[in-house]
Parts: structure tokens; C-alpha cells; sequence
């Protein structure tokens, strides 16, 4: 009779004792989870903020380059304007200088008549 409610007892005792490291399991595989779950989102966000500051990164090297392009474009504004100035300065001097050719060969043929 003690023996069986020793059997009994030892049973009982191995059930809780199994009950607790089954409970005990789980409680470590929902912890293990967790925590897995936090590396890969803390991963994540650093992966996104490397892309965000690369991003920033490449947006302000598109900005330099941009207004770099916009000064070169300004730079041959400009010298087409110059050389538009000049063209018209040589025009009209030619012009000139051939109003006056024209006025001297006149007025050698005066001498000449």
C-alpha cells in the first residue's frame, strides 16, 4: 500500500515536474521568438536608415550636379550673347567701312571728272 502511494506520489511528482518544463519550454521558444522577432525589425530600421542616408546622400550629389550643369549653361548664355555683341560690332563696322570705301570712290571720281 505505501509502496503504490509512493508509485503514486512519484507519478504525480513526474506529471508537474513534466508540466513545468513543458511550461517552461514554451515560455523559452515565445522568448527566443520575441527576441529573433526584434533583431530582424532593429535590423530592418538600420537597413532603411542606410537607404535613407544614401538616398540623401545621392538627392544632394543630383542637386551639386544640377547647378553645376545650370552654371555652365548660364556661363554659354553668356558668351553666345558676347559673341552676338561682337558680330553686330563687326557688321556695322564693315558696314561703315563700306559707306566710306563707297563715299572715297565717289569722290575720286569727282577728281577724276
Amino acid at each position: 500500500r505505501e509502496a503504490a502511494a509512493a508509485r503514486e506520489s512519484a507519478s504525480a511528482a513526474g506529471a508537474f515536474a513534466e508540466s513545468q518544463v513543458s511550461g517552461l519550454a514554451r515560455q523559452l521558444d515565445e522568448s527566443l521568438r520575441s527576441q529573433v522577432e526584434q533583431v530582424r525589425q532593429a535590423a530592418d530600421e538600420a537597413a532603411a536608415a542606410r537607404v535613407a542616408e544614401a538616398a540623401a546622400v545621392a538627392a544632394e550629389e543630383a542637386a551639386a550636379s544640377r547647378r553645376a550643369i545650370e552654371a555652365k549653361v548660364e556661363a554659354a548664355e553668356r558668351l553666345r550673347r558676347e559673341h552676338e555683341e561682337e558680330a553686330r560690332a563687326v557688321q556695322e563696322a564693315a558696314a561703315r567701312a563700306a559707306c566710306d570705301a563707297r563715299e572715297a570712290i565717289e569722290a575720286m571720281r569727282e577728281v577724276l571728272e
